[in-house]
Order: C-alpha cells, then sequence, then structure tokens
C-alpha cells in the first residue's frame, strides 16, 4: 500500500466514529459496556487490503473494530464467518475474537501487544504455520457453508464480465489450465473440512512461542490443501521445491506423490481466484497494487509444474 493510501485509509477509519450514520462508536460502546469518553487512543490500522480497522483503548485495554470494506457484501459470507469465528475461539485458534454483527460485517476483538510479523523463512514460524492448518483441518468441526474457490472465481469472473470489466489478454488460456485442475483435485477424492480460505503470512499473529489465526471472512467447509494455497499463493514468495519442503509439517510424515501434486494444484487454484478478485476490487474502485501480480504469477506458475505432474502420474497409472 502507498503512502497515499496509507493516508486516506487512515482518514477513512478514524472518520467512521465521527460518523453518526456509522454506528461504530454505538456499537463500541454497546459491546463493550462502556461510554463514548472511555474510548481512547484511536489510531487507525493501515495492514488490511479491504477492510477498515481501527485500534483504541478501553479502561486500560486495547482493541480492534474492524468495519468491512465496500463491496465485500457481494462476496463475503458472514454469517459464516460469525460461525467459524466462535470454533476458532473454542479450539484456542483465535484468542482476539470477541464479537461480530453477522448481518452488518462488523467485528470486535482484543488486540495483542508485542506481535511480531510472519516470517516465510522462519522454519520455527512455518512449522507452526502448518500445525495449526493441521489442527484445524483435524478438529471434526463443520460449519453449514461450504467454499470452493474454483467456482467462487467463476462467479466473480461473471459479476466482471456482467459490467464490463475488461478481462486481461491470455485469461481465458489461463482459466482452461485452472479448470483442468480442479478437475484433477475433485479426482482425488479429498473430503471437505473446515478450512479458514485466507491462510497467509499478516493473518497469523506471532508472539514469542504463541501464534494466533485471525480474519475468518472466507472460512467454510473446503478442501485442506486449500489453506496450504492460500500460505504459498499470498505472498510467500516459494518455488513448487519449496512448497514440497514443507508439506512435512502440515502431514506429520512425508506426504506421497498424489498428496504433493494435490497442494501444487491448490496454489495454482487459489491463486486463480485472489487474481480474480483483485479484478473485482479494481472495479469497485479499491485496487490491490502488486497483490494483482503475486496472484497471477502464483496461478501462471503452479498451474504448469502440477499440470505436469498430474499427466506424468497419470501415464504411470
Amino acid at each position: 500500500m502507498t503512502a497515499p493510501d496509507q493516508v486516506i485509509r487512515r482518514q477513512q477509519a478514524l472518520a467512521l466514529l465521527k460518523d453518526p450514520q456509522s454506528n461504530v462508536m454505538r456499537n463500541i460502546c454497546v459491546t463493550l459496556s462502556c461510554e463514548p469518553a472511555d474510548v481512547q487512543d484511536v489510531e487507525a490500522l493501515i495492514s488490511g487490503l479491504t477492510n477498515l480497522s481501527i485500534c483504541f483503548t478501553v479502561k486500560g485495554e486495547r482493541y480492534v473494530y474492524r468495519h468491512p470494506g465496500r463491496g465485500t457484501e457481494e462476496i463475503v459470507n458472514r454469517r459464516a464467518e460469525t460461525h467459524a469465528l466462535s470454533i476458532a475461539r473454542d479450539l484456542g485458534l483465535d484468542a482476539t475474537y470477541i464479537h461480530e454483527d453477522p448481518q452488518e460485517g462488523w467485528k470486535l476483538s482484543h488486540f495483542i501487544e508485542g506481535c511480531v510479523p510472519f516470517d516465510y523463512s522462519d522454519p520455527g514460524h512455518v512449522a507452526r504455520a502448518m500445525q495449526l492448518a493441521a489442527r484445524l483441518h483435524h478438529s471434526g468441526t463443520s460449519s453449514p457453508w461450504s467454499f470452493d474457490f474454483h467456482q467462487e472465481a467463476i462467479v466473480i469472473q461473471g459479476m466482471l464480465e456482467r459490467i464490463g470489466y475488461p478481462l486481461p489478454q491470455g485469461f481465458q488460456q489461463l482459466r482452461a489450465k485452472i479448470d483442468r485442475l480442479h478437475a484433477h483435485m475433485a479426482a482425488d477424492h479429498v473430503d471437505p473440512v473446515l478450512c479458514h480460505n485466507d491462510f497467509y503470512g499478516p493473518n497469523l499473529l506471532v508472539k514469542g512461542d504463541d501464534m494466533w489465526l485471525i480474519d475468518w471472512e472466507y472460512s467454510a467447509m473446503g478442501d485442506p490443501a486449500c489453506d496450504i494455497g492460500n500460505f504459498v499463493s499470498q505472498g510467500s514468495g516459494y518455488d513448487p521445491q519449496q512448497t514440497v519442503a514443507i508439506l512435512p509439517f502440515y502431514y506429520g510424515r512425508e506426504p506421497n506423490q498424489q498428496e504433493i501434486l494435490h497442494c501444487l494444484a491448490a496454489v495454482a487454484v487459489v491463486g486463480y481466484y485472489w487474481f480474480v478478485w483483485a479484478m473485482y476490487k479494481d472495479a469497485m474502485g479499491n485496487p490491490v497494487g502488486e497483490w494483482l501480480d503475486i496472484w497471477l504469477k502464483a496461478a501462471q506458475d503452479y498451474s504448469v509444474v502440477a499440470l505436469e505432474g498430474y499427466d506424468a502420474l497419470n501415464k504411470e497409472v
């Protein structure tokens, strides 16, 4: 995010507190049983790509208020998010969650002091992250909702076409590769589990030996490999060999060839979804900058490797 964008985001977030139409102050005071005068040391958080977040103190405790960004009501199921947040809190995966309004989409959380950025190059960070994902996937919990990255990308593509958004050159060829990979993944017959579906560095809070997983906006039942796909495609910088190297942290053993290909395919499919999502955000007047290119590269690079691998595997069978 550029410096001018940061200034705009900060101004937008701080204006929410003063806007009587937003009801932000009312939501905070009702949830925390406090008065407006108790809300102090207000500042805007600018790390998110879409939502507006305000950090503040009430009676010595630090909190974060999340206000949903423009256009998120079209692509985010807030009821599914609220359901998953309760599960995450019960499982000890997210110690920050206090309350979310499933209709309006605003959320109140604890602010955890002293966290450091997640480091994709730190084996300790990566191991703990993979273990968090495995813990969620093996928890036996479920959701009434599902999320299919391939299908959701198709839905967003349709929205873009209806508003006349110019799809880039080579888009249909990439879509054809992703369609093939989705078919391969479906043929692997992996049972759906509760997934986070936005599982990547900025959503992992690290403090000492502790790690928490936040921002459950896209959580629902889905292919567990898609959490691996998110982790890699969203800014890890990993090439396919590096991705294969982290998989034992998740599986607790060396994965077999089909598991490896399934995860590599998931990186491509998930990267493709976020690439299409980025075009939608651009169409809504909220571009995400270099992230669009990061997700496009993941979709392109991993689709080639995964398709080659599946073709070779099928020849052996």
